[in-house]
């Protein structure tokens, strides 16, 4: 995972929205004044990540700036090939919103919908949760302090919240939860085969396959009976079936007959009707002749129907075209008018404007030459507000220069004292905590003690026991000796804690006793600056009257200056006057020209009117009268329709006859289908009477009754023995899958011994003196090889780790070798010594997650010289080597010029703000 892009707005201190481009970094410093928002800027990337930052607990509203009401995030980061952005928005009221992005092309994708969803998504996406991104990207000095110079248990302690070995715990407490639930699950397995499947045998299979063969012959003997019964029923059944059917075939004979009979009679109606229909088509046709319709003439009125419209709309057009004629003339005269009157009142303006002109010149000229003067107001107020508090901002910067130098002396006292009390503290808790261990041993050999038996193997060592040795318990003595442990680990803490403050303090004072003194110079140099403004402005020293005589320079100034914006409005208006006016003039000048375009333009449409006009009537004729037209049109109307009516009767009748045609062919074809149909009923008569002889002849009794009986009787008695073959062979499914059961049951039963024993020994091996120990013991070991690497090249090839002590000794290659307490290291030392394994860390735990492309240092470089911060650099820039991302905050100037790019960050009232350099 690697960081893009960083918007933030309305977070912490950034009240207006800042950006921050990683895209071009690779090794940088963060840096800016104290409370500027350095840390804030690490701390918006957890919150886009995660929702929640290290400082910040349930109440994130207090992430948000004072003067705002929400905060906005975006993170655009890159994971392996892909790139996404995560935008987060937090309200001091209303809900939140979240979302995440996907680069596909030139457009965003959303890939993800819940919170929950989300959350997945960021620790697939960077490989580590919240507690693992700020142990390995955003590095905790603090805690690498301590891990340093702590004593075993803090150490442990510390290692267990980096690598997480408290989950080694939870995983023995479910190891013996499982193992617990195995036992009782075989345990019920057991009480099973003991009661729910006694009598579930081999021998009870058996004894059900001799009764089952047994069942078998005798259902087959009683499915023949039950055939024959049957067969028999059958053959009486369909002979009273075909007796039947003769019957029926007799009543379809005659049915046949009736309808042969109809289907004659239908064909004479027909033909009458069709008779009928062919005369009313003749009348019809004749009625037509005497409507006397002239179609020719019809279509030539129809032809000049809408050139008779055209004339009336010509004539319309003329009489408003003339009306038209008559008010532009009028609107003319008056346009003309009206422009002569405004160009005169134009001339006037103009003249008005000119010696409005001459006094605006003349003011401004004067107001120029006392201009120097319009700033002496403002210099006059800041001689009375900010003089005197100059004056006491120099005298209270001297003297917290004073009281610092005096602070720094009394701590550096104080600290030979609290080094001399942690050597001792130290020395004490090792020896308690040498004494606890040697009882834990003999404690731990008792707990191994209860477990062994002679002649059985040790779980240790596998050897087999020949005797058990005898009971040493420690007693009240490892209770007091592990209360003096955390006596002297309490004491050692404290004056730990003690010495860390006050190296806080001696590491705080030099950058604060240098802010004082600048403050000092900042204040005497702003007092100066000031007292000689007001002298170049006075042309004299400055005095206890210099702020009247400032304001008395500013009047002048300020009455001249009203004087020439006086002049300048009456000259402004004169001149909006005189615009005013012309632009009216033109205005109506251009109304009269348009007027007159308007006017030349209606008399030519008026003539070109008139002459549609006479050619439309010449077309016309003696049709130019619109009523000889209508009552000519009219009589032809009603001939058309009269026609036309008599034109759909003659249709609907020919449709008529056209049905009565296929009516009758439907006849005929009915006729020859009736008498077919009869034929054929005949001829079924005499197959069905033929079969009904033929069936009798195979049958001694004929009562249907009697065979039913029988059949029934036989059907009753093969449906019993069929029932009890397979009620048998029933029974024998159940015995020989309760056989399975019993057989999956014992397997299962054996499975759950093999896992308790399984679990029972995993709960063993994850107690904190087995597995997690020796997990333990292997990271130190990788911290001390890789962190060597680092410190030794940080030292200037003085110091290394010695990889084989659980302390953390230095080898002090300098002095042939000699091994060293890390404690015994000056505070820079101790500070580089701290950075190495908190870089090995960094490089570590990525083995176990995903790679990281991003490292963050937060402060602790102000404790190193400009050699050193040397060493720092190039090492940090060997780690970066073009593939991973460095920042390290600091306000420590040197630091940050050393490396390749800086991003300040600026303190203002109004929020902090951004900028890139180098």
């Amino acid at each position: 995972m690697r960081p893009l892009r960083l918007e933030v707005e309305g977070f912490t201190s950034f009240r207006s929205q800042a950006v921050l481009d990683f895209t071009s970094l690779d090794l940088f410093a963060i840096t800016g004044p104290t409370g500027a928002g350095k840390s804030s800027l690490l701390d918006a990337m957890l919150f886009a990540l995660y929702g929640r930052t290290p400082r910040i607990g349930v109440n994130l509203n207090e992430l948000i700036h004072q003067g705002a009401n929400e905060l906005r995030v975006l993170l655009e980061f890159s994971s392996g090939d892909e790139v996404y952005r995560l935008l987060r928005v937090l309200k001091r009221r209303g809900a939140a919103t979240r979302r995440l992005e996907k680069r596909e092309g030139d457009r965003w994708i959303s890939v993800t919908a819940s919170a929950a969803d989300l959350k997945q998504q960021v620790v697939a996406l960077t490989g580590l949760d919240f507690e693992g991104f700020t142990r390995a990207v955003i590095l905790p000095q603090g805690e690498f302090d301590q891990f340093l110079r702590g004593d075993p248990k803090q150490r442990h302690e510390i290692l267990s919240r980096l690598l997480h070995l408290e989950v080694y715990e939870t995983m023995k407490v479910r190891a013996f939860d499982q193992a617990r639930e195995a036992e009782m699950a075989a345990e019920a397995i057991r009480r099973n085969l003991d009661t729910v499947f006694e009598g579930v045998t081999e021998e009870a299979l058996a004894e059900c396959g001799v009764r089952l063969e047994e069942a078998l012959v005798f259902a087959r003997e009683a499915a023949a009976r039950r055939d024959e019964a049957q067969r028999r029923l059958r053959l009486a059944k369909e002979y009273a079936a075909s007796t039947a059917l003769a019957g029926q075939r007799r009543a379809g004979v005659r049915d046949a007959t009736q309808a042969f009979e109809q289907a004659s009679q239908r064909t004479t109606q027909i033909q009458e009707k069709r008779l009928a229909v062919h005369e009313t088509i003749r009348e019809a046709e004749e009625r037509m002749v005497r409507a006397g319709y002239d179609e020719a003439a019809y279509h030539r009125l129809i032809a000049l129907r809408p050139v008779v419209q055209q004339h009336r709309t010509l004539v319309a057009e003329i009489e408003t075209m003339r009306s038209r004629l008559a008010r532009l003339e009028r609107d003319l005269k008056e346009s003309m008018h009206s422009a002569g009157t405004a160009e005169a009142a134009a001339e006037a303006a103009a003249e008005e404007t000119r010696r409005a002109l001459g006094r605006h010149e003349a003011a401004s000229a004067a107001a120029e030459a006392m201009r120097d003067r319009t700033a002496c107001r403002e210099l006059a107020r800041d001689w009375r507000q900010r003089g005197p508090a100059l004056r006491r901002a120099v005298a209270a910067a001297a003297k917290r220069v004073l009281d610092l130098r005096a602070q720094r002396q009394g701590s550096e006292a104080r600290r030979s004292e609290v080094e001399e009390q942690l050597a001792n503290a130290t020395e004490a808790a090792r020896d308690a905590a040498a004494h606890r261990e040697h009882l834990l041993r003999q404690d731990a050999a008792g707990a191994l003690r209860s477990g062994l038996a002679p002649g059985e193997p040790c779980p240790v060592c596998e050897q087999t026991v020949a005797v058990v040795p005898p009971e040493r318990s420690p007693g009240d003595a490892l209770a007091k000796a592990e209360a003096r442990s955390r006596q002297c680990a309490r004491a050692e803490s404290e004056a730990r804690d003690t010495l860390q403050r006050l190296l806080h303090d001696l590491s705080r004072l030099p950058s604060e006793l240098q802010e004082a003194e600048k403050a000092s110079d900042a204040a005497g140099e702003a007092f100066a600056w000031l007292e000689q403004r007001v002298a170049e402005a006075l042309g004299e020293p400055a005095d206890e009257q210099a702020a009247e005589k400032l304001d008395a320079l500013a009047r002048q100034a300020e009455e001249a200056q009203r004087e020439a914006s006086e002049a300048m409005r009456q000259w402004r208006d004169a001149a909006d006057r005189e615009a005013s006016l012309a632009r009216t003039a033109q205005h109506l000048r251009h109304q009269a020209e348009l007027t007159e375009q308007r006017h030349a333009d209606v008399t030519a449409s008026l003539a070109s009117s008139l002459d549609r006009k006479q050619r439309v009537e010449e077309q016309l004729g003696r049709y130019r009268d619109a009523a000889c037209f209508e009552q000519e049109w009219g009589a032809l109307e009603v001939a058309r329709q009269i026609q036309a009516g008599i034109r759909d009767e003659i249709a609907s009748l020919t449709r008529q006859k056209v049905s009565l045609d296929q009516e009758a062919a439907a006849a005929d074809t009915a006729v020859a289908v009736s008498r077919e149909r009869l034929r054929q009923a005949e001829s079924a008569l005499a197959e069905a009477e033929q079969h009904a002889a033929a069936l009798r002849a195979c049958l001694d009794v004929i009562e249907v009754a009697q065979l039913e009986q029988a059949a029934t009787a036989a059907e009753q008695e093969a449906a019993r023995r069929e029932e009890e073959r397979r009620a048998i062979e029933s029974a024998q499914d159940r015995i020989r899958s309760r056989l399975a059961e019993a057989a999956a049951l014992r397997e299962e039963l054996a499975g759950l011994i093999r896992r308790h024993k399984i679990l029972r020994q995993l709960h063993e091996e994850l107690h904190a003196n087995r597995f997690p120990g020796f997990v333990e013991a292997a990271t130190l070991r990788t911290l001390a090889a890789e962190g060597s690497r680092h410190f030794h090249e940080l030292s200037a090839e003085r110091y290394s780790f010695d990889p084989t002590s659980p302390d953390f000794d230095v080898i002090d290659h300098w002095h042939a070798g000699e091994r060293r307490s890390a404690s015994t290291l000056s505070g820079g030392e101790s500070f580089l010594a701290s950075l190495s394994l908190a870089l090995a860390l960094s490089e570590s735990l990525p083995r176990f997650a995903s790679r990281l492309e991003a490292l963050f240092l937060d402060e602790g470089f102000s404790t190193l010289d400009a050699a050193t911060l040397d060493d720092v650099t190039s090492a940090l820039e060997k780690l970066a080597g073009g593939t991973r991302m460095i920042g390290v905050i600091s306000h420590v100037a040197e630091l940050a010029d050393r490396l390749p790019c800086r991003i300040r960050v600026h303190k203002s009232p109004r929020g902090s703000t951004l900028s890139v350099d180098g």
